[in-house]
């Protein structure tokens, strides 16, 4: 479904616009793409790297097919040159990086556009995955892959996560490469085919016959007419003879099932593309985003049309120096959905017109919890500004799992390089922390809670890996669950939510169970892993909340309240013992600041924390 235009009026009153009508032409283009889509849908193979399904969709931006199109208009049409030649723009390369700084350092190219599938493939919606058989034999997968994968060695891990190497393989990089911008030197690639886009041509020509040559390439390529990708919003121009670009807006959304209502999604990274053609967006706080177009189907602002846009779960690399990627267990490939939003057509001037009359559309959560992982780590490093936002170089890695991992809800993982003397590599080991979340059919919130408890430990660690290696995993633990537990009521709260009472939880992270006989039993995870370490000891300093509901609960006597996230902070990175963070916390509880608590609830709260060091350490 390349393109589809609506004549509905739905929202003439919000924008003030007139809806558009489709001519008798119009409503045959139309007809034409869905019946090419629905038949190419039957050719999908399976795609491994990104775990979804894509189908063969010709690319109208090769130079061969452009000349071939300049020909036959030189035949025909005046203006046109019989013995003119084209020449290249750019280059589709596919890149075969061999580890992942490598890929890191394409993908944060910025006059560089990359793609994870065949620039002549296209990926399919879950709409569309439903109509083929979900077989994945060896004749319904795409057979070309990257020979190259990436092995973590010495992997330890927190919360039971594995030990040991962990392998990954690496993605073939599809790459929209200038031809004056030099060639990777010591990257891998092979230059898959020459490419000639209208726009970067434009400049020198004109732009009047440019289109006239675009909409006959794509005719020729494609057997229809489709919303051609423009410009970002922000570079978009309008020359002599230019059609009019269109924003084509839309505004996305996903269903929290810990509220049962729909909430924003912001800082996905958007992507309109028609072969090597590719314009992208990110969306903003409210969900909102903006992908420029153009087509001779669109008359009127206040149409509605429906594209193929691809969600990838990652955060531009450029754009901040706040950095991650989701993506699936296998692989280091982003993980990506190809979604079909409603959007609006305005006024290619007017980027930013009335929210309101933007269509929303709902990006519903799948089997791998992209949606709420995304939401977690978008909070943690680009609102939240109680924690560090330390990011390892190219950025945090979140796996995402669409399997139960029992016990185990998620896991962050650091690949420790030492020297001889046993001291940790820094800059080695801080390139390779990861996180790994499981689907373990929690509520929105739990998961929400456990990434931000993941990202706990992987700031942590980045702080000060020597001093994270040589701190009690007790101490590790219960901050990684206060950042859950902290951040994500901080989270819920900026949309909306409002905490019914002190012992309520969102994200699962309270540890408000903990007992101070509470010890390795049940064993969790897969290697040495104390259920005891998952204490509320940090998260009683902050929370105004007494879990110690009768004299002779084992529960600790929690009459602390208010203690800042920063003090927390200077707690975990200081003392890496319990008798350090003793210390610490009887400064910080009456001596410092006796508004937190007075000596007696001090000594009341701590005493179970005692206990347990003295017997279960």
């Amino acid at each position: 479904m390349v393109f589809f235009a609506s004549c509905t009026t739905e929202l003439t009153e919000d924008v003030g616009m007139e809806p558009g009508v489709l001519d008798q032409s119009e409503q045959e283009q139309i007809d034409a793409i869905i019946a090419t889509r629905a038949t190419t849908v039957q050719k999908a193979v399976y795609h491994e790297v990104t775990d979804s399904w894509i189908a063969p969709q010709a690319d109208p931006y090769t130079l061969e097919n452009f000349q071939k199109a300049y020909d036959k208009l030189a035949a025909t049409t005046r203006g046109f040159d019989p013995a003119k030649k084209l020449e290249a723009t750019h280059y589709a390369l596919k890149i075969y990086p061999k580890t992942e700084a490598e890929q890191w350092e394409i993908e944060m190219m910025k006059d560089v556009h990359v793609a994870y599938i065949p620039f002549d493939y296209v990926q399919l919606t879950q709409q569309e995955v439903e109509q083929i058989a979900h077989t994945r034999s060896a004749a319904t997968t795409f057979a070309e892959r990257s020979p190259y994968t990436v092995t973590h060695d010495d992997v330890e891990s927190t919360d039971g996560g594995p030990t040991g190497p962990q392998t990954f393989q690496l993605p073939i990089l599809y790459a929209v490469w200038p031809v004056d911008k030099p060639l990777p030197a010591s990257i891998e690639y092979v230059i898959d085919y020459e490419v000639f886009l209208p726009r970067a041509a434009a400049r020198a020509k004109s732009t009047e016959a440019m289109t006239i040559l675009e909409t006959e390439a794509i005719m020729s390529a494609l057997g229809y007419l489709a919303m051609v990708p423009r410009a970002t919003p922000s570079a978009v121009t309008r020359m002599s003879g230019d059609p009019v670009p269109y924003a084509a807006e839309g505004r996305l959304v996903t269903y929290d099932s810990s509220l049962n209502r729909n909430v924003p999604l912001s800082n996905l990274d958007i992507t309109y593309q028609l072969g090597t053609n590719i314009v992208s967006d990110i969306t903003r706080s409210d969900g909102t985003f903006i992908v420029v177009v153009y087509s001779s189907l669109v008359t009127n602002q206040g149409d509605l049309v429906t594209l193929p846009l691809t969600v990838t779960y990652k955060y531009d690399r450029y754009r901040s120096a706040a950095q991650w990627t989701i993506t699936t267990e296998s692989s280091t490939n982003p993980y990506t959905r190809t979604i079909l939003p409603t959007l609006v057509i305005t006024d290619g001037y007017d980027w930013y017109g009335n929210p309101d009359g933007i269509p929303i559309t709902e990006v519903p959560s799948d089997d791998r919890q992209a949606n709420e992982i995304h939401r977690a780590v978008n909070y943690y490093y680009n609102v939240q500004t109680e924690f560090p936002r330390h990011c390892p170089p190219g950025g945090l890695r979140i796996m995402t799992s669409s399997n139960s991992g029992g016990n185990v809800a998620g896991y962050c993982s650091f690949s420790i390089f030492r020297d001889a003397n046993g001291s940790i590599i820094v800059d080695k080991t801080i390139s390779s922390t990861f996180v790994f979340i499981y689907n373990n059919g929690r509520s929105n919130g739990n998961v929400i809670g456990v990434t931000l408890h993941e990202i706990g430990h992987a700031v942590h660690f980045q702080e000060d890996p020597d001093h994270w290696d040589n701190s009690h995993r007790f101490l590790c633990e219960s901050f990684a669950s206060y950042v859950g537990w902290y951040l994500g009521e901080q989270y819920y709260k900026s949309i909306g939510w409002v905490k019914p009472n002190g012992n309520s939880t969102i994200t699962g992270n309270d540890q408000q169970t903990w007992t101070r006989t509470t010890n390795s039993s049940p064993t969790i995870g897969f290697g040495s892993n104390n259920r005891g370490w998952y204490s509320p000891l940090f998260i009683d300093l902050t929370d105004d909340h007494n879990q110690k509901t009768s004299p002779t609960s084992p529960r600790p006597n929690d009459q602390i309240k208010n203690v800042p996230p920063h003090i927390v902070w200077a707690i975990i990175v200081t003392c890496s013992n319990w008798e350090q963070c003793r210390g610490f916390l009887e400064a910080v509880g009456y001596d410092a600041h006796p508004s937190f608590c007075t000596p007696v609830e001090f000594d009341n709260w701590i005493a179970d924390f005692d206990y347990w060091f003295e017997n279960y350490n």
